[in-house]
C-alpha cells in the first residue's frame, strides 16, 4: 500500500454502495486501509458480497431510501453506532429515472428526482460536516455526472437538475467547511461501465462512446481511483472543487 494513500484507522461512509461505481470506490477505501458503511437501498447482493468478502469489522451495511428525508438522520445514527465516527463521506447514492420525453416529467418526478439527488445528500453532508468540524478533519465527495456541464437529455433533465443543485450545495458547504479542516469537492463522473445503462434502455454503448474523446467509457475503479486521491493525505489544499472524470468530455 503506498502510505501517501493510506487511509488506515479512518472510517468511510459510502451512500449508493450496491452501484457500480459505490462498490468500486468501497474497495479502494478498504485497500487504503478504511472502514467502510455501505449504504444501499433495494439491491443487496453485492454489498453482501462485499461484506462477506472483507468482514464485518471492516464492512458495516445500512440500508434507507433518501425519498423519505427522515431516513437521512437514521443512516447517520446507524453509521456512527458503528464506529463512533465518520471520517469519510461518500455521497454516490442516485435516482436515475429516464421519461419519454420532457413533456412527461410531472412534478412528483421533479419532487423526487430532487429529494434523493440533492436534498438527501446535502443534509447528510450538512450533518456529517457538524461532527467532522468537531473533530477538526474530514473528507467529503459527492458524485456527479458529465452531463451537467451540456444540461444532458431532454428526457433527464429532472435528474440533470438535480445533479447541478447537489454541485451548487456542495460548493457552498465547501466554503463553509474551508477553515475546519474539512475539505469538500465534487467529481463529475462521465460515461461509466455500470449496470445502470441497461436499467435505462441503454444496451449499446458504442454511439455514446463514439462522442468521448479517449473514445471509451470508463471503467468504475478509474472514477474510485480519483476519489481515493481526493480523500486521501495527499489532498491537503484541494477543496471547493468539481473534478470531471470524463475521458476529456
Amino acid at each position: 500500500m503506498n502510505n501517501e494513500l493510506s487511509l488506515t484507522g479512518k472510517t468511510a461512509l459510502v451512500t449508493g454502495a450496491s452501484g457500480g461505481i459505490g462498490s468500486a470506490i468501497v474497495e479502494r477505501l478498504i485497500k487504503a486501509g478504511a472502514s467502510v458503511a455501505l449504504h444501499y437501498h433495494t439491491s443487496e447482493e453485492r454489498v453482501l458480497q462485499l461484506q462477506k468478502l472483507y468482514g464485518d469489522n471492516i464492512c458495516y451495511l445500512t440500508r434507507a431510501d433518501f425519498a423519505d428525508t427522515q431516513s437521512v438522520q437514521e443512516v447517520l445514527d446507524d453509521v456512527w453506532s458503528w464506529k463512533q465516527k465518520i471520517d469519510i463521506l461518500i455521497n454516490n447514492a442516485a435516482l436515475i429515472e429516464p421519461v419519454e420525453s420532457i413533456d412527461n416529467i410531472s412534478e412528483q418526478d421533479l419532487i423526487k428526482a430532487m429529494q434523493v439527488n440533492f436534498i438527501a445528500p446535502f443534509l447528510l453532508a450538512k450533518k456529517v460536516l457538524q461532527k467532522m468540524n468537531h473533530e477538526g478533519y474530514g473528507r467529503i465527495i459527492s458524485i456527479s455526472s458529465i452531463a451537467v456541464k451540456y444540461a444532458g437529455s431532454p428526457q433527464m433533465a429532472h435528474y440533470m437538475a438535480s445533479k447541478a443543485a447537489l454541485e451548487a450545495g456542495m460548493l457552498a458547504l465547501a466554503k463553509h467547511a474551508a477553515t475546519s479542516g474539512v475539505l469538500v469537492n465534487v467529481v463529475r463522473a462521465g460515461v461509466t461501465k455500470t449496470d445502470a445503462h441497461q436499467r435505462i434502455g441503454r444496451d449499446d454503448l458504442s454511439a455514446r462512446e463514439s462522442l468521448i474523446p479517449i473514445g471509451r467509457a470508463a471503467d468504475p475503479s478509474e472514477i474510485a481511483e480519483v476519489v481515493a486521491f481526493l480523500v486521501s493525505p495527499l489532498n491537503t489544499y484541494m477543496t471547493g472543487a468539481i473534478v470531471p472524470v470524463a475521458g476529456g468530455e
